[in-house]
């Protein structure tokens, strides 16, 4: 394990009262028909600002898209996860190609700020290219959350569109 692995990660953090350094570990993990009772109780404790709908269909969806869906573990508790889909391809220039929507990014309130949720995005775009099939990631966000935009502006995403269906909300999409 190294510092460099995308899926587990050890970060220092000195204390300026006591210089002490405390290590945190920060590790990708599958999601499997046996913690998708986790997921439901991360979906229920996070303030969603999305609407989107945790149902079977969605986490039937996530099992077959593994390793892009994944859960993220901090000190060895489940922190949060990200649920993604695939679907056809947005663009007309050819139909043998999918493309893979983020449902759902989420990180419990007490975990926020450790770099987890841009971990999960970063995972979801290095899978995704390692799929001939696929072509894009896009997700949708709400308008009014400029963190959750900056955090996927960083990730390579830009604006595409504004979906028809919801006026509140806007497309960002990344090529991969």
């Amino acid at each position: 394990m190294t510092a460099e692995d995308p899926v587990h990660s050890t970060d220092s953090v000195e204390t300026s009262s006591t210089h002490q350094k405390k290590h945190f570990r920060k590790a990708l993990g599958e999601i499997t028909i046996n913690n998708l009772g986790q997921i439901r109780a991360i979906h229920a404790a996070v303030p969603s600002h999305t609407p989107d709908v945790l149902d079977d269909t969605l986490l039937n969806d996530a099992l077959a898209l593994d390793p892009i869906s994944r859960i993220v573990y901090f000190n060895d508790v489940c922190a949060g996860a990200v649920l993604c889909r695939k679907v056809p391809a947005l663009s007309t220039d050819t139909t043998d190609k999918m493309d893979v929507e983020i449902v759902s990014l989420l990180v419990l309130p007490a975990y926020t700020g450790l770099g987890l949720a841009s971990m999960l995005v970063k995972n979801v775009v290095e899978e995704a290219t390692k799929h001939p099939k696929v072509g894009r990631v896009f997700v949708s966000i709400d308008k009014t959350c400029p963190i959750k935009r900056g955090m996927y502006s960083k990730a390579g995403f830009e604006t595409d569109s504004e979906p028809s269906d919801v006026s509140e909300l806007l497309r960002l999409v990344k090529s991969v």
